[in-house]
């Protein structure tokens, strides 16, 4: 188990006083099988008229900070504790017969036979496996000019 507490700051000067917009945050991390969040706090000056949080659709915590204020300067200051622990990390085993799948066999060379075809004017290279299972790649093509 490993504590970790960070501090970020950041902090924005104009020349002369503006109006102050809706920022858009992204500075909590999110809880996962490793890590933990014990505590997160948000400083902000000046002080904002609302602090909303919500949550986007890939699960991040995301606060809108609006202000009804004119400043000559900006200031976000998070604090985050978080408990660590990378040893607790899930064991993803393959099994026997997801080694033995089309995934696999693509990519050996015996097993493809290469297509010249040509998509909106430009060359590409199409894989077509035995399976019928098929890739696009420019990589590929240039891997191979690089070999040649």
């Amino acid at each position: 188990m490993a504590i970790f507490i960070v501090r970020h700051i950041t902090t924005y000067r104009y020349k002369r006083e503006i109006r102050l917009g809706r920022h858009q945050l992204m500075a909590r991390p999110r809880d996962s099988f490793d890590q933990r969040l014990i505590n997160f706090s948000l400083d902000v000056t000046p002080k904002p008229s609302e602090v909303r949080w919500l949550h986007d659709v890939f699960g991040n915590c995301v606060a809108h900070v609006d202000f009804d204020c004119m400043s000559d300067h900006l200031r976000f200051e998070c604090v985050i504790k978080v408990d660590h622990t990378p040893e607790n990390a899930p064991d993803f085993r393959i099994e026997d017969y997801a080694r033995k799948t089309i995934h696999s066999r693509i990519m050996r060379k015996k097993r493809l036979t290469w297509h010249r075809m040509f998509r909106d004017g430009s060359p590409t290279r199409k894989i077509i496996s035995a399976d019928g299972w098929t890739h696009f790649s420019r990589a590929v093509r240039d891997a191979r000019r690089a070999r040649s």
